[in-house]
């Protein structure tokens, strides 16, 4: 990327980057260790076309939050819209997850000619769960 003087870089971290939660210290830890990264990654090609950024989702529907869904449906014996609804909860304030083409469309623009002058950024894409 330095040699070719362009470049753009993107850490897909989390809401719990900056945001604690218990029963969670090693995600929360991880992501958090991310946004470092980020900053220092950043500030290191500053003199190049290359930028650095956290991406930083909310809950997106994953194969990992399928599971913890399907899970719960089990468990509690409730229906999947009842399972989805006590999985955001205290979370997204719209009661939906975050959709992928969201964040792609985050990664697109950085990726563009009106981001250039951004880098070292944390980015949420999360539907107010940190404005909550």
């Amino acid at each position: 990327m330095r040699a070719r003087n362009f470049g753009r870089i993107f850490n897909i971290t989390s809401v719990y980057g900056v945001r604690g939660t218990p029963d969670r210290v090693g995600y929360v830890t991880t992501k958090a260790a991310l946004l470092g990264l980020t900053r220092t990654v950043a500030l290191e090609n500053l003199e190049y076309d290359v930028t650095c950024h956290s991406i930083c989702p909310g809950s997106v529907l994953t194969p990992g939050t399928e599971q913890r869904i399907t899970q719960m449906m089990l468990d509690e014996n409730i229906d999947r819209s009842s399972a989805e609804g006590r999985f955001l909860e205290g979370k997204q304030p719209n009661g939906q997850f975050v959709r992928p083409e969201s964040v792609a469309a985050l990664l697109v623009f950085l990726c563009g000619p009106a981001a250039r002058d951004m880098t070292g950024s944390f980015m949420p894409v999360e539907a107010g769960w940190l404005a909550s």
